[in-house]
């Protein structure tokens, strides 16, 4: 790795849109990767779609870092599950195809979901 490469990483680690993607994010994980490695990386993977431009200008740098958050997109997926979950509950129940007493239900179709979509249903879903 040369100086230049070394230098770069440190100015985006360091770039204020990193920290305040961070802050505001219920995560604990910000990943930044310079223009060149989203371009020549990141572009081509199932990731892109969670990148999101920032300008940065640290010191004597002034670039584009793409920013991810993970743990936000993990978060989202997750409630996202747990409310189709619950809507097919709900519908099954309307049809009288499962009793409204059923107390492990949501979690139950919640699981089967999550195996389903394992990168969404990586926490246990709520009842």
């Amino acid at each position: 790795m040369t100086a230049v490469a070394v230098n770069l990483a440190f100015r985006l680690l360091d770039a204020q849109p990193l920290k305040a993607a961070l802050a505001r994010s219920p995560g604990v994980l910000a990943i930044i990767v310079s223009s060149w490695f989203f371009e020549e990386v990141v572009r081509h993977s199932g990731t892109a779609p969670g990148y999101r431009p920032a300008e940065v200008a640290v010191k004597e740098t002034t670039t584009t870092g793409w920013i991810c958050l993970p743990d936000q997109e993990l978060q989202s997926d997750r409630e996202a599950l747990t409310e189709i979950a619950a809507d097919v509950v709900s519908a099954m129940r309307e049809r009288g195809q499962i009793p409204q007493t059923h107390p492990d239900l949501l979690r139950q179709a919640y699981s089967v979901m999550a195996a389903r979509y394992p990168r969404a249903g990586s926490a246990e879903g709520k009842s």
